[in-house]
């Protein structure tokens, strides 16, 4: 349930942001952004804006007809092990929304578009989706520095922004935007109990300079320190180079029982290729966003079996995920397992859907409103769209459990999900552990 903590802390904005929809004319606009280098990650001006100063424009597809959405996802790039994957899944919801009828009977019209993994590239591609598409939401966004140089031009729009990203600058742009995946400081704190139950006593931190690894290697220091752990070393490398052999030396000359990883695959997979030759008996744990099956196909076996990656975990035994699953492997050939962000824009796009049939409006401050009104806990339980339509058309209240996990936002419009533990073996990844939500942390 959305609870009295929860409804403090975007309540008076969404109030003030529907009125301020309701007294703008019709039409959209946009305005520039300060988009992120693309190798620091860095957000140049990450916050331009909350998306909420008086004036913003009305939301777009607040016409009749189909409902204009985007997808902006990695298709090409260092995303593109998970980018195709999201955007198939974004198409199977609307599919499935759109054979239910649609939101007030409208269909959505999905617009579909190539971060390329680059910031820059991506702020093009949300100008596209808005000035031209005229999308009333964004669903997609991978990778913080992406999510974070997009943030200011959807927002400023009035256009919503659901993301897959999980630096903490991501949760403090307003309440017009969702963050799907879990902060990157529970990822921090779940590598550390990884490395605490190994036994591992000392560790040294090799992390991408880049919002969403720095976070996790801070959070990481934090927690193994608190634990009785020992941090040897750190070293923040930039993204992007073709060695980096003095930064792995660095890191491994302290000695360390573990490697503490934040990086993405393709840097993942230079960095692996020159340690394996440096001292091949290190540990070596990280996000498995960059300790994947992709990193091991690229380096061979006997560099990553024992490697070991966390990363948050859809809910298998859901029935949006089983209907999910059964649909995703027809479609990409390939097991839903090994794309959570997937999962996650599959949820996207129905809760969209519900939301704006639970605001009787495409006007995104009530639909950002409702969208947490249809993850009621104490609501009837849908797993899908067409569901969730026939209960909120005979007045019950929803909630939506979705193929990722719990759905319940926050007062930030964030989550706490599962994490799991997964192990390189032979070069296929295998669930060992699953570590439960733990809010707070």
């Amino acid at each position: 349930m959305w609870s009295a903590k929860r409804k403090s802390g975007w309540t008076a904005v969404f109030a003030a942001l529907v009125v301020t929809a309701a007294a703008c004319s019709s039409g959209g606009s946009s305005s520039g952004s300060s988009p992120t280098d693309k190798n620091t990650g860095t957000a140049a001006n990450p916050d331009a804006s909350s998306g909420v100063a008086t004036g913003a424009p009305a939301t777009n597809g607040a016409s009749g007809g189909e409902i204009p959405v985007g997808a902006l996802n990695p298709l090409t790039g260092s995303g593109s092990t998970y980018g195709p994957g999201m955007q198939a899944a974004i198409q199977i919801a609307v599919d499935e929304i759109n054979a239910a009828g649609g939101p007030l009977d409208r269909k959505i019209k999905l617009y579909t578009a190539d971060a390329q993994s680059n910031p820059n590239d991506a702020v093009t591609a949300a100008h596209k989706l808005i000035d031209v598409n005229k999308v009333m939401s964004i669903l997609g966004t991978y990778a913080s520095p992406v999510t974070l140089a997009v943030q200011p031009v959807a927002i400023q729009s009035n256009v919503i922004l659901m993301n897959t990203s999980g630096a903490p600058a991501v949760s403090t742009k307003g309440p017009l935007s969702f963050q799907f995946n879990p902060r990157d400081v529970l990822y921090g704190a779940a590598l550390a109990k990884v490395a605490q139950d190994k036994g591992y006593k000392t560790a040294a931190i090799l992390t991408a300079n880049n919002p969403a690894t720095l976070e996790i290697a801070d959070s990481f220091a934090d927690r193994f320190k608190a634990a009785g752990g020992k941090i040897t070393t750190r070293v923040d490398y930039q993204q992007n180079q073709t060695s980096y052999r003095a930064e792995i030396n660095k890191a491994l000359s302290s000695k360390p029982d573990v490697v503490m990883l934040g990086s993405y695959t393709p840097d993942a997979i230079v960095i692996m290729k020159e340690a394996h030759t440096v001292d091949s008996s290190v540990h070596w744990i990280g996000d498995a966003f960059g300790i994947n099956e992709a990193l091991a196909k690229a380096v061979g076996t006997e560099a990553t079996n024992g490697m070991i990656g966390v990363d948050s975990v859809a809910n298998k035994d859901a029935d949006a995920y089983k209907n999910l699953a059964s649909k995703y492997q027809a479609k990409t050939q390939k097991d839903l397992a090994s794309n959570v962000y997937a999962a996650m824009t599959y949820d996207m796009a129905n809760m969209l859907a519900l939301a704006i049939q639970k605001a009787g409006t495409t006007d995104t401050a009530a639909v950002a409103k409702a969208m947490h009104e249809i993850s009621d806990s104490n609501g009837t339980a849908v797993s899908n769209f067409a569901d969730g339509l026939a209960a909120l058309k005979s007045g019950k209240t929803i909630n939506y459990e979705g193929a990722s996990g719990p759905l319940a936002f926050n007062e930030t419009n964030n989550r706490d999900v599962y994490f799991g533990v997964f192990e390189l073996q032979n070069g296929k990844s295998t669930l060992i552990e699953t570590i439960p939500p733990s809010s707070g942390q």
